[in-house]
């Protein structure tokens, strides 16, 4: 028996569809999605069943998904190299120097890219959330327009009542908007419905 615990670190989220036998995981601090099929979706499941920096251990993986502990080690240790698990909670130090990693890693990705970009002529890229979406097909993912209120003048900008020069008077304010317990009980419905992500736009959001 194993003493070793692991932790779904508070940065992660995703969500596992039972019927389809489909999951998709986030890293967010990478900004990263990860899909999983079959087997290895309902162990994702077994993971995001519990809670963020509470610890479980492989026996009790093993258990819940029905899957081997040996073959659930391997498996893991992936996990842990995608920042989707870790092996103990992260102090704050270790978040930041995680994070600092990730910020390099970052930067030399958009080196090498631009690097060859002369030298690719076909960009093959995988989409988690389109493969998510196109299995479960269903709604996974909306945009909520929460406000047309902005302090920019955008030319291009498409919203009524926008203001586009220093001439121009602003209508962006003479819109009924949603109350906070509208947008909860839409965003219930469609959790309801496999909802796994909300965007958040406007005008500017944070207006």
């Amino acid at each position: 028996m194993s003493n070793t615990f692991y932790y779904r670190p508070a940065w992660t989220c995703g969500r596992y569809d039972v019927g389809h036998k489909v999951a998709i995981y986030y890293n967010l601090l990478e900004g990263m999605s990860y899909f999983f099929e079959e087997i290895s979706a309902e162990v994702i499941g077994s993971i995001l069943s519990v809670r963020r920096d509470k610890p479980f251990t492989l026996e009790w993986l093993s258990e819940q998904s029905d899957v081997t502990v040996k073959s659930l080690q391997s498996f893991i240790k992936e996990l842990q190299q995608y920042g989707l698990l870790t092996d103990h909670i992260l102090s704050t130090e270790e978040i930041a120097l995680y994070r600092s990693h990730l910020r390099l890693s970052h930067q030399q990705q958009v080196s090498d890219s631009i690097a060859q970009l002369h030298e690719m002529t076909i960009v093959g890229t995988t989409n988690a959330e389109r493969t998510y979406m196109d299995k479960v097909n269903g709604i996974t993912s909306i945009m909520f327009e929460l406000t047309y209120r902005c302090s920019e003048m955008c030319i291009h900008c498409y919203n009524a009542g926008a203001t586009r020069n220093a001439s121009d008077i602003s209508f962006r304010g003479e819109r009924e908007e949603l109350s906070i317990e509208d947008y909860k009980t839409l965003i219930d419905e469609l959790h309801s419905q496999g909802l796994v992500k909300v965007c958040l736009s406007g005008g500017d959001p944070f207006s």
